[in-house]
């Protein structure tokens, strides 16, 4: 019988084929404008000239790398590499690959992602801040985590301008209760860090309590102001929008209204 041995790889397959991937990559630290990463020299036999990091803002895209990329080109001797120039407060996704001798690239290794500290350094803003729960007398609230060079010491809750509560940087939620029923209040969030740095104030939330009577029906004809919040169909909504409310067509939860009306629960 005839034995079958595998053919040698000629020097045009090998000018076509792709380094090994990098692997272990980290973000070790991440600042207001600096990133500082750490990778693993991968097996390969295909001799590697360079690593090649990409970074993209939009990492909450369903293909983060599809733009806003920006890309770092590093000498195959390095380990770790810092990279300036990043927004404050901005989420990032980053990515890392090889360029061999041959100039082919290896496929890229897992998405890595990270926050960068607000402006100076001091923790990121709060985002995201919401209502929770709406009763005549009392408001639950609740915010996305912060990042900061430390950890999150606690968040102040703003009622009106004014500090209403404190909670511990690993809760997320307060509840503001002795309100008014059917007012409106205006909220803002801090966060602030293990060495008392404290982030920009979050987005203005307002909201008003549920009236004496349960919380108001949406109604044609009624002007909505930003913040109001009405039941509609067993459903709690809030108005992002202001507007009056002109035709039946306008209700919460029809298709298109979304720009007028946000889903509490």
């Amino acid at each position: 019988m005839q034995d079958y041995l595998e053919s040698p790889v000629s020097d045009s397959q090998a000018t076509q084929r792709s380094p090994a991937t990098p692997f272990d990559f980290k973000l070790e630290a991440l600042s207001d404008t600096v990133g500082k990463f750490y990778y693993k020299q991968p097996a390969s036999d295909i001799p590697i000239k360079r690593w090649e990091i990409e970074r993209s803002e939009d990492r909450f895209a369903t293909s983060p790398f599809n733009r806003s990329i920006a890309q770092l080109e590093i000498a195959f001797t390095e380990r770790r590499r810092t990279w300036a120039g990043m927004k404050p407060d901005t989420a990032y996704a980053f990515r890392i690959r090889t360029r061999g001798v041959n100039n082919v690239a290896s496929p890229w290794s897992e998405i890595v992602l990270g926050h960068t500290l607000g402006l100076g350094g001091v923790p990121s803003t709060p985002k995201k801040l919401r209502i929770l729960a709406n009763t005549g007398q009392r408001l639950d609230l609740t915010w996305e985590a912060c990042v900061a060079a430390t950890s999150i010491k606690e968040y102040s809750i703003y009622r009106d301008g004014r500090v209403v509560g404190r909670v511990p940087g690993e809760h997320l939620t307060f509840q503001d209760s002795g309100l008014k029923p059917g007012a409106l209040y205006t909220y803002v969030v801090v966060a602030c860090d293990q060495v008392g740095q404290v982030s920009t104030p979050s987005a203005t939330l307002s909201a008003r309590t549920e009236g004496s009577n349960g919380q108001a029906q949406w109604q044609v004809n009624q002007r909505y102001e930003i913040g109001d919040i009405v039941t509609h169909q067993g459903s709690l909504w809030q108005c992002v929008q202001a507007h009056v409310a002109y035709s039946p067509d306008w209700a919460p939860g029809l298709p298109g209204i979304e720009v007028l009306w946000q889903l509490l629960g």
